[in-house]
């Protein structure tokens, strides 16, 4: 049977920590929410950077493993659909591939907007090319509708096997 650990999530996840994180701007007493957190690479690095983090995540073994490599977050259960926290209580929120796995993804997207502040900051990742998500036809359609979009695409091997995984980072500011 296959486990989280034997995926080796953290080598094909970890390369859209930094560009996030940098496209949020993340610095010291920033208050950041990583929804659906799993590993807590975000989470781990937006401490590293001297945030002050939060993370969300369905799965309760995903909050233990969060829970123990970043001690310093406060990490809950939670569904990123009704997110338990308050209005406009963070600076920032993250959320690294978790979008496409999403059962309602535009209510997801609410629950974000609905915890930043104003003039906060709303990032995500997702997998390219663009799969049979409705959240991908979502995103393509709004960049044709907006004109030019500099999107910071990347990509990442697995070990050293042929296989490529290529993402996209997306960042968004509240008024």
């Amino acid at each position: 049977m296959s486990s989280f650990k034997s995926l080796e999530l953290d080598t094909v996840t970890g390369d859209a920590v930094a560009p996030l994180l940098d496209a949020l701007a993340v610095a010291p007493g920033q208050r950041l929410l990583d929804i659906c957190c799993g590993t807590a690479l975000g989470l781990a690095a937006a401490l590293e950077r001297g945030a002050l983090v939060w993370g969300v995540d369905l799965a309760p073994a995903m909050v233990a493993r969060s829970r123990h490599r970043a001690p310093a977050a406060t990490v809950v259960v939670g569904d990123a659909e009704t997110l338990p926290f308050e209005d406009g209580g963070f600076d920032a929120a993250a959320c690294w591939f978790g979008l496409n796995h999403l059962p309602d993804q535009e209510r997801a997207l609410a629950e974000a907007w609905r915890v930043l502040r104003p003039g906060g900051l709303y990032g995500f990742t997702i997998w390219c090319p663009p799969g049979p998500s409705k959240f991908h036809a979502l995103v393509q359609d709004a960049i044709r509708s907006h004109g030019p979009v500099d999107l910071d695409r990347k990509s990442t091997r697995l070990n050293s096997s042929h296989l490529v995984i290529s993402y996209a980072v997306f960042c968004l500011k509240k008024k």
